[in-house]
């Protein structure tokens, strides 16, 4: 790991050594599967975009991360933010000022973020 760090702040950083790396890491791991395939999904011309539940508990270094991921594969492809509805265990949503901030921090990554509210829950569908 230190030799790698050393690679990287040095800019010969070997793409191979980096995912392999990557590999033995459980969430970078599921990151990075995620992100090979949107990139898969949008070079077959699927049409795509990505949705994500945010709480209070939310923070805006996961939303980083997601962010550059998808904006690693392509910027423009739409990310759906839904607050989360408190119902059964979950007791506390977020304020409207919280989530136009995550909306406005993660819009500088991605141009084409949507706030949608889950209906599924408003219409009592589980």
């Amino acid at each position: 790991m230190a030799e790698l760090r050393s690679a990287a702040s040095e800019g010969r950083a070997d793409t191979r050594a980096v995912e392999g790396h990557l590999a033995t890491l459980y969430l970078p791991q599921l990151i990075r599967h995620t992100q090979i395939a949107l990139d898969g999904m949008k070079r077959s011309g699927t049409e795509v975009f990505v949705k994500v539940v945010v709480t209070a508990a939310t923070r805006e270094e996961e939303l980083d991360r997601m962010t550059a991921c998808i904006a690693a594969v392509d910027p423009a492809t739409p990310l759906v933010v839904q607050p989360v509805t408190p119902f059964g265990a979950v007791r506390e949503g977020l304020g409207p000022e919280r989530l136009l901030a995550l909306a406005t921090r993660i819009s500088r990554s991605l141009s084409d973020v949507r706030l949608i509210p889950q209906t599924h829950k408003l219409s009592g569908a589980p």
